[in-house]
C-alpha cells in the first residue's frame, strides 16, 4: 500500500519530519512527511514516488516547493540532500487505511489540528470509528475510544453515539464534550479543552472564548484560567454529567437544567 510504504521508508531516513495540519474541508485531516534525498536511495525514491501517484490521488509530493508529477521525476535526482516531502489526505468520513502515526506527539498534534475543531454535528458523518496504527506496536492497547479503533480490530457498521447529541441544542457544540470520544490516557492532555467543552453544553450563555453564564448558587459566571487542568478521574466525573444528560434524547433539557 502506497500509503504505509511511504511512512515505512520515510521513518527510516535522514531528517525525517511528520506533522499533522487542517485538511481542506471538516473531517480531513493533512499528514505531511519529509526526509532527505540521500544518493544511494534516489532509485528508491523514485520508486515510491511513481507507485505514490499512480495509485492514490489523496497523496501529493514536492521537492524544493516544486509538485513532483510523474513527468518531472527527474526533480528528484537533480535536488540530492535536499528534502523531499509527502502530503497526505486523510478523510475521516471515507477512510482508505488506518492513519499511521509516529509516537504519542503525532497523534497529539492530529487530535488538536483534527478533531478539537470538530462540532458534534459533524460526527453523525462518522459512519465507523476512525482506524489508526502506530510505528510502535507497544502503543496500540491505549488508544481505542469512542472514536479511535486498533487497525487490528475491524470497526462496526456504525459508531452508535447517543442520540440526544444531535438535537438542535448541541448540535453546533464542540464534540469534546461528548464523553470518552478520545482515549482516556489522554483525558489530563487535553482536560481544559474538554471543560470549556463542557461548559459550553451546559452553560446559559457563552461569553467569551473561556467565560461562560452559569447559574450555580451564587455564582454568574465562570472563567476558565489558561493554566487550569483535570486530572484524568476529574474528566471522567465530568463525563458522567454530560452522559447523564445525552442518554435521554426526550428529556435532556431537563436534565440539563435540574
Amino acid at each position: 500500500m502506497s500509503y504505509q510504504n511511504i511512512i515505512s521508508f520515510a521513518s527510516k531516513q535522514p531528517s525525517f519530519k511528520c506533522y499533522f495540519n487542517n485538511g481542506r474541508s471538516l473531517l480531513t485531516s493533512n499528514q505531511i512527511v519529509s526526509f532527505c534525498i540521500v544518493e544511494d536511495k534516489i532509485e528508491k525514491i523514485i520508486q515510491l514516488v511513481k507507485d505514490s501517484l499512480y495509485n492514490d490521488q489523496s497523496i501529493t509530493c514536492y521537492v524544493d516547493d516544486i509538485e513532483v508529477n510523474l513527468n518531472n521525476l527527474e526533480l528528484i535526482k537533480k535536488n540530492k540532500d535536499e528534502d523531499i516531502g509527502f502530503t497526505i489526505e486523510h478523510s475521516l468520513a471515507m477512510q482508505k487505511y488506518p492513519i499511521t502515526f509516529i509516537n504519542d506527539a503525532d497523534f497529539k498534534e492530529f487530535i488538536s489540528s483534527t478533531i478539537v475543531p470538530i462540532k458534534i454535528k459533524e460526527l453523525i458523518k462518522l459512519t465507523n470509528k476512525v482506524v489508526i496504527s502506530f510505528l510502535d506496536s507497544e502503543s496500540f492497547k491505549k488508544k481505542e475510544s469512542m472514536l479511535f479503533v486498533e487497525s487490528d480490530k475491524v470497526p462496526g457498521p456504525y459508531v452508535k453515539w447517543p442520540s440526544a447529541i444531535f438535537e438542535k441544542y448541541f448540535s453546533e457544540k464542540n464534540s469534546l464534550s461528548v464523553p470518552y470520544l478520545l482515549p482516556e490516557y489522554l483525558f489530563s492532555y487535553f482536560s481544559r479543552k474538554i471543560f470549556l467543552s463542557f461548559l459550553d453544553t451546559i452553560s446559559e450563555k457563552k461569553i467569551d472564548k473561556d467565560e461562560f453564564l452559569i447559574q450555580i448558587g451564587d455564582i454568574n459566571s465562570i472563567i476558565v484560567p489558561s493554566e487550569f487542568f483535570l486530572k484524568s478521574n476529574e474528566v471522567k466525573r465530568v463525563y458522567s454529567i454530560t452522559e447523564y444528560i445525552f442518554q435521554d434524547s426526550h428529556n435532556f433539557l431537563e436534565r440539563l437544567w435540574t
